[in-house]
Parts: structure tokens; sequence; C-alpha cells
């Protein structure tokens, strides 16, 4: 991943970029950051301001789904509407989940 500074820095101009993207040689992942687009779901999610989760998760940790689903499941900060992406809400924090998830409580739907 890179910053448009550093592409800056490194000789590579607005129009440049805007190519390359345009091109699909690189992803633009957020508001002035880029990345080499990626097969991998994890580099996906993340190139994407995500984190990996459901069913695109589940081969991660060794698990198997009884469906594969062919789009992207994640988790991110500012969901926003992108093709081949299924959102799932907002990551919680560890801080927020020990609070409401303790010994015996299940997360609220």
């Amino acid at each position: 991943m890179a910053r448009t500074s550093h592409l800056e820095k490194a000789g590579f101009g607005r129009a440049a970029v805007r190519g390359a993207v345009a091109s699909g040689r690189i992803v633009k992942s957020s508001r002035g950051v880029y990345a080499i687009p990626a097969a991998n779901p994890l580099q996906q999610a993340m190139n994407r301001g995500g984190l990996l989760t459901c069913v695109s998760a589940a081969p991660v940790y060794g698990l198997w789904t009884l469906k594969s689903d062919p789009a992207l499941h994640i988790c991110r900060s500012h969901p926003g509407r992108t093709p081949g992406v299924v959102e799932h809400g907002r990551p919680r924090s560890e801080a927020r989940l020990a609070s409401c998830c303790g010994p015996g409580r299940r997360p609220a739907a």
C-alpha cells in the first residue's frame, strides 16, 4: 500500500496514478491510499479498508462452509456500497466485546 504523497515522491504524478487505476494496475483502497490488486481475500479486504469476515474468513481459519460465495465479506469502520462486497457492519472493539459478551453473554444482533 502507498499513500499519494509517497507515489508523488517516487515520481508518479496524479495523471499517472489515475491512469494506473483506470487500467487496473493499482486499486484505490481509500482516499489517498493505493494498493496492488490482490487475488488473496485477506489482501482484498485490507485493500478495501476492512477486515475479512463470514464465509470469506472461514478458509483462513480452516473452517468449512455449506455454501461458498464469490462476494467478499468484510466489516469496516465506514461501510460503503462496493460491487462484489457484502458488508457486515462495523468492527467491534475488544473492550466493547468484553463488556457486552462476557461469560454466558451473547453479542446483540
